[in-house]
């Protein structure tokens, strides 16, 4: 009775992309304070989702925020990376391909970094206590507008900096980067973040439940019906 008397408390209010990085991209100041690290609620790669969402993606490409990094689980991408080799210019539709869930493809063109294998061992505190990383062949890509991708074959969740690291991305330079997680990021990057911040993303970990259709579901149930009573 009690926590149905403060039901109201449960309901979180979480910003959306565009809010999330539009006050990242005021907030960030300076390299001595250390990026702000977004968290991709709607893709969080632990909790099941697809790895590639292109939400946040869209609207940072749209507010034109610069410093931006992520990474995104896009095999197709990443042999189109090796078959051009490093250094050189390409143009990709990124992301968007395992459902209808998770945003459409982005196209970007830039330049490739760096190709490596993909696996890296992390000897300090991460979540669960893992060491070893398989992240698949991977590709790094600078965007002609100042943003850089972490392209994975394999859906590898953003626990450890050494997945950056072992690319040859040093996240300490970025102003702002998504991490697809909500808890399991943070060991790894709360000692580098000036701030950590949630973002309400679509996708099928979302904490917005008015993003999934209910076909089952009974009548009045709250919080879809204010109105329902316990």
């Amino acid at each position: 009775r009690r926590a149905w008397q403060r039901r109201n408390l449960f309901i979180g209010e979480t910003p959306s992309p565009r809010e999330v990085l539009t006050y990242a991209d005021e907030a960030y100041s300076g390299p001595e304070q250390g990026p702000i690290i977004l968290m991709d609620v709607g893709d969080n790669i632990g909790g099941g989702s697809s790895a590639d969402s292109t939400y946040v993606l869209t609207e940072a490409k749209r507010l034109k925020v610069k410093g931006y990094l992520q990474t995104l689980y896009d095999p197709e991408c990443v042999q189109l990376c090796i078959k051009a080799g490093v250094g050189a210019s390409i143009v990709l539709k990124v992301g968007g391909k395992t459902d209808n869930f998770h945003g459409a493809p982005v196209t970007v063109s830039g330049t490739i970094r760096t190709l490596f294998d993909g696996k890296f061992e992390d000897e300090g505190p991460t979540h669960g206590g893992f060491r070893f990383y398989d992240g698949g062949p991977t590709a790094v890509l600078d965007t002609d507008d100042e943003h850089t991708l972490v392209l994975t074959s394999l859906r590898c969740g953003n626990t450890s900096r050494e997945q950056m690291y072992s690319a040859g991305v040093t996240p300490e330079r970025y102003r702002v980067i998504l991490a697809k997680g909500v808890v399991s990021p943070r060991p790894a990057y709360a000692p580098i973040a000036q701030e950590i911040v949630l973002v309400n993303s679509p996708g099928i970990t979302t904490s917005d439940l008015s993003f999934f259709k209910y076909h089952r579901r009974r009548h009045k149930l709250y919080p879809f019906e204010e109105a329902a009573h316990y």
